[in-house]
């Protein structure tokens, strides 16, 4: 029987895949804000959030100017090597509570712990040192504490635009619009990612961030090569 393309296109689709898949996403930069001198206990996140691995590590923002109003660190990727990468944050201050619903969790330390506005803003949290003109993920963390009714963040990247819809302030479990955002952002030519962030409603609070680069789509000399392979695999059958 002689191979047909309709039996050697899942040959191509194959050598296709392969060419996305090795493009996956890879984590980059995992990072918790907190005031560990609020009396509450000062426990860095590690490991996984909604996203991630056993072992991660997170970059503990405590670093923070009250008469400017902003803080600013150096981080380190996720496998705990210090990068020439840097955060800088804006906003009214940094606090901790524990009164949350996550507080017997393993995510106590990253939800405890926030950069707020409670008045004025919008605020903005940049980050130099990454890839120029290249598509970043990032996953928000947003929760405030178990008296906090009606607490809901708006936050911008340019390419995404997404307000935090809590209904459940005791949420003991990570809920996609309520107690996280996922948004998309793009760097400038220096390799600088920018994010905006203001009240929608009473308080805006920041937990942290899981900052991804997106994985490029395929250009189309990825699908010329897949195909080419799959008509030489034809071409060699048929002889």
């Amino acid at each position: 029987m002689k191979p047909t393309f309709r039996t050697l296109m899942p040959t191509a689709l194959l050598m296709l895949g392969f060419a996305v898949s090795s493009q996956a996403q890879t984590p980059l930069y995992d990072i918790q804000f907190a005031n560990p001198f609020s009396g509450d206990p000062d426990h860095p996140q590690t490991g996984a959030a909604v996203i991630g691995s056993s072992g991660d590590v997170w970059n503990y923002a405590t670093n923070f100017n009250f008469t400017l109003n902003t803080g600013s660190m150096a981080l380190a990727n996720t496998s705990g090597s210090l990068t020439s990468a840097t955060i800088t944050y804006g906003g009214l201050g940094l606090d901790s509570n524990t009164a949350n619903g996550f507080s017997s969790t393993a995510y106590a330390g990253l939800m405890s712990g926030y950069l707020f506005l409670y008045t004025g803003g919008p605020a903005t949290i940049s980050i130099t040192g990454l890839n120029a003109l290249s598509t970043y993920t990032i996953y928000l963390y947003t929760q405030g504490d178990n008296t906090a009714d009606g607490r809901q963040l708006a936050a911008t990247t340019g390419l995404s635009s997404l307000t935090a819809a809590p209904t459940d302030e005791n949420a003991s479990t990570f809920i996609a619009g309520q107690n996280y955002l996922v948004l998309s952002g793009e760097t400038d030519g220096s390799g600088t990612l920018g994010l905006t962030y203001s009240i929608a409603a009473d308080e805006a609070d920041i937990n942290g961030l899981q900052i991804f680069e997106a994985a490029p789509a395929p250009e189309p000399s990825t699908y010329a090569l897949a195909l080419a392979g799959a008509s030489l695999l034809f071409y060699r059958r048929r002889k």
